[in-house]
Protein backbone atom coordinates (compact mmCIF):
# COMPACT_ATOMS: atom_id res chain seq x y z
CA UNK A 1 0.00 0.00 0.00
CA UNK A 2 2.70 2.49 0.96
CA UNK A 3 4.75 1.64 -2.15
CA UNK A 4 1.74 2.40 -4.35
CA UNK A 5 1.14 5.67 -2.49
CA UNK A 6 4.79 6.65 -2.91
CA UNK A 7 4.69 5.88 -6.64
CA UNK A 8 1.47 7.84 -7.01
CA UNK A 9 2.93 10.85 -5.20
CA UNK A 10 5.76 10.97 -7.74
CA UNK A 11 3.37 10.92 -10.67
CA UNK A 12 2.36 14.60 -10.38
CA UNK A 13 5.87 16.11 -10.42
CA UNK A 14 7.05 13.77 -13.18
CA UNK A 15 4.01 14.48 -15.36
CA UNK A 16 4.25 18.25 -14.85
CA UNK A 17 7.96 18.22 -15.60
CA UNK A 18 7.50 15.98 -18.64
CA UNK A 19 4.84 18.30 -20.07
CA UNK A 20 6.96 21.39 -19.36
CA UNK A 21 10.00 19.78 -20.98
CA UNK A 22 7.92 18.81 -24.00
CA UNK A 23 6.65 22.38 -24.28
CA UNK A 24 10.11 23.95 -23.95
CA UNK A 25 11.99 21.41 -26.10
CA UNK A 26 9.61 19.48 -28.38
CA UNK A 27 12.27 17.53 -30.32
CA UNK A 28 13.90 15.85 -27.33
CA UNK A 29 13.97 12.02 -27.23
CA UNK A 30 11.52 10.31 -24.88
CA UNK A 31 14.03 8.99 -22.34
CA UNK A 32 15.77 12.33 -21.99
CA UNK A 33 12.40 14.07 -21.73
CA UNK A 34 11.41 11.72 -18.91
CA UNK A 35 14.67 12.29 -17.03
CA UNK A 36 14.62 16.06 -17.45
CA UNK A 37 10.92 16.16 -16.64
CA UNK A 38 11.36 14.19 -13.43
CA UNK A 39 14.14 16.48 -12.27
CA UNK A 40 12.31 19.65 -13.28
CA UNK A 41 9.00 18.56 -11.76
CA UNK A 42 10.62 17.49 -8.49
CA UNK A 43 12.50 20.79 -8.38
CA UNK A 44 9.34 22.83 -8.86
CA UNK A 45 7.42 20.74 -6.30
CA UNK A 46 10.23 21.05 -3.75
CA UNK A 47 10.58 24.78 -4.30
CA UNK A 48 6.87 25.41 -3.84
CA UNK A 49 6.78 23.10 -0.80
CA UNK A 50 9.62 24.85 1.01
CA UNK A 51 8.43 28.35 0.15
CA UNK A 52 4.97 27.46 1.46
CA UNK A 53 6.58 25.91 4.54
CA UNK A 54 8.45 29.13 5.21
CA UNK A 55 5.28 31.16 4.92
CA UNK A 56 2.79 28.90 6.69
CA UNK A 57 5.00 26.81 9.03
CA UNK A 58 2.61 23.89 8.40
CA UNK A 59 3.60 20.72 6.56
CA UNK A 60 -0.01 19.97 5.58
CA UNK A 61 -0.56 23.42 4.09
CA UNK A 62 2.77 23.18 2.25
CA UNK A 63 1.91 19.79 0.80
CA UNK A 64 -1.51 21.04 -0.27
CA UNK A 65 0.02 24.11 -1.90
CA UNK A 66 2.63 22.11 -3.81
CA UNK A 67 0.02 19.64 -5.05
CA UNK A 68 -2.26 22.52 -6.05
CA UNK A 69 0.51 24.21 -8.03
CA UNK A 70 1.46 20.94 -9.74
CA UNK A 71 -2.17 20.17 -10.61
CA UNK A 72 -2.64 23.67 -12.00
CA UNK A 73 0.54 23.38 -14.05
CA UNK A 74 -0.59 20.04 -15.49
CA UNK A 75 -4.01 21.43 -16.44
CA UNK A 76 -2.50 24.55 -18.06
CA UNK A 77 0.13 22.56 -19.96
CA UNK A 78 -2.41 20.00 -21.20
CA UNK A 79 -4.70 22.79 -22.36
CA UNK A 80 -1.92 24.67 -24.10
CA UNK A 81 -0.77 21.45 -25.73
CA UNK A 82 -3.92 21.36 -27.86
CA UNK A 83 -3.54 24.92 -29.12
CA UNK A 84 -1.69 25.31 -32.40
CA UNK A 85 1.27 27.69 -32.25
CA UNK A 86 2.02 30.25 -34.91
CA UNK A 87 5.48 30.32 -36.47
CA UNK A 88 5.85 34.04 -35.73
CA UNK A 89 5.17 33.53 -32.00
CA UNK A 90 7.68 30.69 -31.67
CA UNK A 91 10.64 32.92 -30.76
CA UNK A 92 8.72 34.94 -28.18
CA UNK A 93 7.28 31.72 -26.72
CA UNK A 94 10.76 30.26 -26.20
CA UNK A 95 11.92 33.49 -24.58
CA UNK A 96 9.03 33.34 -22.11
CA UNK A 97 9.90 29.77 -21.15
CA UNK A 98 13.55 30.73 -20.70
CA UNK A 99 12.48 33.50 -18.30
CA UNK A 100 10.26 31.05 -16.41
CA UNK A 101 13.13 28.59 -16.07
CA UNK A 102 15.48 31.33 -14.85
CA UNK A 103 12.98 32.59 -12.29
CA UNK A 104 12.38 29.02 -11.08
CA UNK A 105 16.13 28.53 -10.63
CA UNK A 106 16.44 31.76 -8.63
CA UNK A 107 13.47 30.89 -6.41
CA UNK A 108 14.87 27.37 -5.88
CA UNK A 109 18.23 28.80 -4.79
CA UNK A 110 16.50 31.20 -2.39
CA UNK A 111 14.34 28.41 -0.95
CA UNK A 112 17.45 26.27 -0.46
CA UNK A 113 19.19 29.04 1.47
CA UNK A 114 16.11 29.67 3.60
CA UNK A 115 15.77 25.95 4.30
CA UNK A 116 19.38 25.80 5.48
CA UNK A 117 18.66 28.64 7.89
CA UNK A 118 15.76 26.72 9.48
CA UNK A 119 18.13 24.54 11.48
CA UNK A 120 17.60 24.79 15.24
CA UNK A 121 20.81 26.64 16.08
CA UNK A 122 21.15 28.76 12.97
CA UNK A 123 22.67 26.32 10.51
CA UNK A 124 24.45 28.06 7.66
CA UNK A 125 23.80 31.54 9.01
CA UNK A 126 25.44 30.74 12.37
CA UNK A 127 28.88 31.74 11.11
CA UNK A 128 27.67 35.29 10.45
CA UNK A 129 26.41 35.79 14.01
CA UNK A 130 29.49 34.36 15.71
CA UNK A 131 27.53 31.99 17.99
Amino acid sequence: MSAAAAALSLLGPVLAGWLLTQRMWPDVPGGLRLGLGAALGAGVAGTVYFLALLVSDSARASLAMSELVLSGAIVVLLRRRRVQRDIENDASSNRAYAWCAAITAIVAAAAFLFALDLERRGGLMRWRCGT
